[in-house]
């Protein structure tokens, strides 16, 4: 290549440099600019994106609404329960300097209040956010925010406030302040208060000094101190049942909570993982079956007790169906309502043959009105030969025949459940005529739910309990494998009105429908 070449090239690369710097500049302004005011354009623009989980978080936290004392956080005292290893301490990180950022932009002073479980822990979270601003990426979105040189421990630190032309006159001139909930508190007014993780462990919760000092502090110290306007948000994990969460940040005390678990149900009660990139649904179920009480609370945000059911998997089996019954039954959980969104009606059919049960099949949905379950039980029944199932009208409708097998139907009558007794009644009885099944009312039980499953545990122990190998029971086999560990239980009631309506009733107290005195 000659000289002349060389410059060519040269004067080439130069202009595809330039005009690559120019393209970026070009690129980068905008990111910069919808950083300022959009906290997930803030958090990929420092390279740490939320993830879906997340995002849950950030519309709790960031509301779009003003107080007298907070742009863009306004809103309720929220706590959000989520899964240990979120990465909550990464995102209210950020959120804390991007909260900085957006007030000193507005010509606003902040001051926050950063509680951890301990001071140690609240310095190192402190530190961690004093770095973000010292970033440049950080500078580019918020050039007017510089540490202040006369405040700059980890425990207590602000903003260069002159530089950022906030007037802070006649203020206490900090920007956070770093404290641990559980020891000595220094009152300081604050607009926003942060709590991260306040919780340590099972062990140091399991104290009722600790729980007692954590409690103190909040109501006697922190809260006086928050400025009317201001807003508390707590991110953290349920440890015990009288943690913190339960006896303070919570619906009574005008907080708003959500709960956020590892492992998610979809509406046919199928399984996955709330962060797949991070934990698969494999690993999460490992450490549910090495701890099951332990995941309950720290990874699906339920409280449970230390002594409640432990339920091997192994007492799940399948088998064939038999082809005669001595009694064939059907016992029903009804939903108290649609908008409750973690109930379902759940209606399980079996039989009993010589002391062994079969589960032959159920039924798992959420609907509001009786005759849509009226609907449901018979083609369950049809399913099976307990019924026979007609051609369909022009209306849609379909006529319904009994058999000669009797099918009891066991359903917890009480309070919103009296009124589907009452219609089955009048609908199979009365207007379809189906004179071979026979309902049963429960009105009450002796004992909580736990106490009525494990009335039945000796059954599945002796291998007495047999599943029908042709029906795919997964979501019915996650809830009796996690009873008391799980948000829903209506399987398990179900499980058990129809064992005890096979077995004898024993302690359950019963009334009689008009159809079983017929």
């Amino acid at each position: 290549m000659s000289a002349v070449d060389l410059q060519i090239a040269h004067l080439r690369r130069a202009r595809q440099l330039a005009a690559g710097i120019s393209r970026v500049e070009v690129d980068v302004e905008p990111a910069i600019r919808q950083a300022r005011t959009d906290f997930g354009a803030y958090c990929r623009w420092m390279g740490k994106p939320n993830a879906a989980h997340h995002r849950l978080w950030v519309n709790e936290f960031v509301t779009g609404q003003d107080s007298s004392q907070l742009l863009k956080l306004a809103g309720p005292n929220t706590a959000v329960l989520a899964p240990r290893g979120s990465a909550k301490s990464t995102v209210l990180g950020l959120l804390t300097s991007w909260a900085i950022g957006v007030h000193a932009s507005a010509r606003m002073m902040l001051r926050l209040l950063y509680l951890g479980y301990s001071l140690d822990i609240a310095r190192s979270r402190s530190h961690t956010i004093k770095a973000i601003i010292s970033t440049r990426r950080y500078t580019e979105v918020f050039p007017m925010v510089r540490l202040s040189k006369a405040r700059q421990s980890d425990e207590l630190w602000a903003i260069d406030y002159d530089f950022a032309e906030i007037d802070a006159i006649g203020d206490d001139p900090y920007t956070l302040v770093g404290q641990g909930l559980s020891g000595s508190i220094t009152s300081r007014r604050s607009q926003l208060i942060i709590l991260d993780d306040v919780i340590k462990s099972s062990e140091s919760i399991q104290n009722p000094e600790i729980r007692r000092k954590l409690i103190t502090n909040w109501q006697e110290v922190v809260r006086p101190t928050m400025l009317d306007g201001g807003r508390a948000i707590a991110l953290g994990t349920r440890f015990l049942k009288s943690d913190i969460f339960a006896t303070t940040f919570n619906e009574n005390n005008d907080w708003r909570v959500l709960k956020q678990q590892a492992i998610v149900a979809d509406e046919n009660g199928l399984e996955r993982s709330y962060w797949p990139e991070f934990f698969s649904l494999e690993y999460l179920r490992k450490l549910r079956t090495e701890d099951p009480i332990a995941f309950s609370y720290q990874f699906q945000n339920n409280p449970v007790s230390r002594s409640e059911i432990d339920f091997p998997s192994d007492w799940l089996k399948r088998g064939d169906p038999r082809n005669v019954y001595d009694k064939i039954a059907v016992g029903i959980d009804l939903s108290s309502a649609l908008k409750e969104r973690n109930d379902y009606t759940v209606m399980t059919l079996g039989g009993i043959d010589g002391g062994f049960i079969d589960a032959l099949d159920y039924r798992r949905m959420r609907v509001m009105g009786n005759l849509e379950k009226i609907d449901e039980l018979c083609r369950l029944l049809a399913d099976h030969g307990l019924l026979i199932e007609g051609d369909e009208k022009p209306d849609g409708t379909v006529d319904w025949f009994p058999t000669d097998t009797q099918v009891t139907i066991n359903i917890e009558a009480i309070s919103y459940q009296q009124s589907l007794k009452a219609d089955a009644i009048e609908i199979l009885h009365n207007q379809r005529n189906l004179h071979n099944i026979v309902i049963r009312a429960v009105t009450g039980y002796k004992g909580d739910k736990f106490t009525r499953f494990r009335g039945i545990l000796g059954l599945f122990q002796t291998g007495r309990i047999s599943f029908n190998r042709w029906i795919d029971w997964t979501p019915y086999f996650s809830e009796l494998e996690n009873v008391g560990q799980s948000d829903h239980d209506d399987c398990s009631d179900s499980f058990v009105l129809l064992v005890r309506e096979l077995v004898g009733q024993g302690r359950l107290q019963t009334a009689w429908g008009e159809w079983a005195s017929e």
